[in-house]
């Protein structure tokens, strides 16, 4: 039997690299793919230097994907195109779902390779179509086995039950999505789970994936904390061992978001007022700033000042110094753009819990009716810092993403 093919996003990090070491010691036919996003001036073609250099040793193929003026055109034009609405966008959501993984599918597609693997801190596990109640338990039981991998030698485990080796409980070459089990069919659900480093965890990020996307897909180091990655990168001999990770925006120098911003869009200066209307002082450029934010305010009074709203129209920052005022303490809000990473929920309202923002914790929430991709979310308790554009990620008690929208 030929061994399984799989395509995975080479960035030139030590994720990726060791991610495409991990799948060719396992027996993958392993191919590369370089995307080519956006290069910052003076990298010198750092990042793809490296990436054939990984594959290089590795003996795989590279495919180098140019597409530097689609990200232009759809990541950043985003992501000014919000801020200048007065709202705060999250780019790695909007790239995964517009951009890597529809890459990656388009190219795997073409060449005739059955998988696509990442080297995103997440897990990804199959699951017979059961009542909610036993999905749940079943998927939490499977999550903690992947997770307690005590080495390196273990991982095999954790690579199989997510691509369809004979340890699987789903092979994932059942055709259409059926797993026969006796005289019955039971349809193969594929769930997102938090990897293993709970702080390198990147879940939050893919939950827009779907089913069909889910199926095919490899996350190799869900089971494995940082430290253990870099050691592997110098057990393969991989040159990028100590690289330092890459910063969350690609695209922003040292995450300097205001001199970023400043060369893209006009930033115009404006007034500063209390929830009275009390003039308060005065704002640099509304895109600047993000509800919830304290720091950079720069203004005087009895402080500390938060950013409660921004009026777009009359270009006005909206502050006050109570902490629990009702528009930066709010218990409900709505959301737009809402999707399922498995199966649409039905019965509504639903109770979850909920991740407002990146490392944020979990918190409980209950979801109102489902109209049109929108939704009321009423949190159990009161929440800070809630900011327009950012996503909402919604997550059963097995800490399964079951899908999620954006703030409206």
């Amino acid at each position: 039997m030929s061994p399984k093919s799989v395509l995975i996003g080479i960035s030139g990090g030590v994720d990726s690299s060791v991610s495409a070491a991990l799948l060719k010691d396992k027996g993958y036919a392993v191919s590369g793919a370089f995307l080519r996003f956006w290069e910052p001036k003076g990298a010198d073609n750092k990042s793809l230097a490296d990436a054939k250099a990984v594959c290089r040793i590795l003996g795989i193929p590279l495919e180098i994907i140019e597409a530097r003026g689609a990200f232009e055109k759809t990541v950043i034009q985003y992501f000014l195109r919000e801020y200048e609405g007065g709202r705060t966008p999250n780019p790695c959501v909007f790239c995964n779902e517009k951009m890597k993984f529809k890459l990656l599918f388009e190219t795997a597609q073409k060449l005739g390779i059955e998988m696509v693997a990442t080297g995103h801190y997440a897990q990804v596990l199959p699951t017979s179509s059961l009542p909610p109640s036993l999905k749940l338990r079943q998927a939490s039981m499977k999550h903690e086995t992947c997770s307690m991998k005590p080495a390196y030698a273990s991982s095999c485990a954790n690579l199989l039950r997510q691509s369809g080796g004979q340890e699987a409980t789903a092979d994932r070459d059942a055709p259409a999505g059926k797993h026969g089990t006796g005289n019955a069919e039971q349809k193969m659900c594929y769930k997102l789970f938090p990897a293993s480093d709970k702080k390198k965890d990147q879940s939050y990020f893919l939950y827009r994936l779907k089913q069909e996307q889910l199926a095919k897909i490899i996350f190799p180091l869900g089971g494995y904390e940082k430290t253990e990655v870099r050691k592997l990168a110098e057990k393969f001999q991989l040159p990028v061992f100590d690289k330092s990770d890459s910063q969350d925006v690609c695209f922003m120098a040292n995450g300097n978001l205001e001199g970023f911003l400043k060369n893209k869009i006009v930033l115009q200066f404006g007034k500063i007022v209390d929830t009275g209307g009390n003039l308060m002082g005065e704002h640099r450029g509304l895109s600047l700033y993000t509800i919830g934010q304290r720091k950079g305010i720069e203004i005087g009074g009895t402080g500390p000042y938060f950013v409660v709203s921004k009026n777009v129209q009359e270009n006005i920052l909206v502050v006050t110094n109570d902490i629990n005022h009702p528009l930066i303490a709010r218990k409900k809000i709505e959301l737009d753009d809402v999707v399922w990473a498995s199966a649409l929920m039905s019965n509504f309202p639903a109770s979850v819990r909920v991740r407002t923002r990146y490392h944020n914790p979990l918190i409980h929430a209950t979801i109102g009716n489902i109209s049109d991709g929108h939704c009321q979310l009423e949190f159990d308790l009161a929440q800070r810092a809630i900011a327009p554009g950012q996503s909402v990620v919604f997550y059963g008690e097995s800490e399964e993403i079951l899908g999620g929208g954006i703030i409206k």
